[in-house]
């Protein structure tokens, strides 16, 4: 009798152990899936782009439209002094900031020192105006006394440094071939089209 009862209840312990066994297999089969399809979060290091720094492009006031003809010449006659014997000089430039009485600009300037025989600079600079807006004279790195590294520091801020690789790196060819095609065409610089809506 007492064998029988340890059969009977041992019986029915197994019984219930294997109800949970299959419960528990149930329930891990259930959430199983649900573990491997869930989405894991992995940190991404975002590293700062090699890329030169986007360009930005001042829109020229009206009256610096209306005057590009002297930009021009005081741009020509800094970057290439009429000591150098360099002629037929044609400047493009773009805004880069301005500041008060400063307009800085990247300028590529190109002139001939014989027929067959041409000069290209590109180099940033600054045009100081007086309170008229009229154009009081040239800065750039050449025509400031000190080393090219100190005078840079000097005349641009940082943040205008930061723009000058565009040019440096491709865009002042852009300039360069405008220049080309006004020696022919008599258009006006790339300053002025671009800051001039279409008819």
């Amino acid at each position: 009798m007492e064998i029988y009862k340890i059969r009977k209840y041992g019986c029915l312990v197994i019984l219930i152990l294997l109800f949970f066994v299959a419960c528990n297999t149930e329930k891990s089969q259930v959430s199983e899936p649900l573990l491997i399809n869930s989405p894991t979060v992995t940190p991404i290091l975002i590293t700062p782009s090699p890329a030169p720094t986007i360009r930005v492009f001042i829109t020229p006031d009206t009256d610096q439209l209306a005057s590009w003809q002297v930009y021009e010449r005081a741009l020509a006659k800094n970057v290439y002094p009429p000591g150098l014997g360099i002629t037929d000089v044609l400047c493009e430039w773009e805004i880069l900031d301005q500041l008060e009485e400063k307009i800085f600009v990247w300028v590529v300037c190109s002139g001939y020192y014989s027929p067959h025989q041409s000069s290209t600079a590109s180099l940033p600079a600054i045009i100081y105006l007086d309170i008229n807006g009229d154009i009081q004279g040239v800065g750039t790195t050449e025509n400031t006394p000190g080393s090219y590294s100190d005078t840079l520091q000097e005349l641009f801020p940082m943040d205008i440094q930061e723009k000058f690789q565009y040019y440096r790196f491709g865009g002042a060819k852009i300039m360069r071939t405008h220049i080309d095609i006004r020696r022919f065409s008599k258009n006006p610089p790339l300053f002025v089209l671009s800051a001039t809506p279409p008819p």
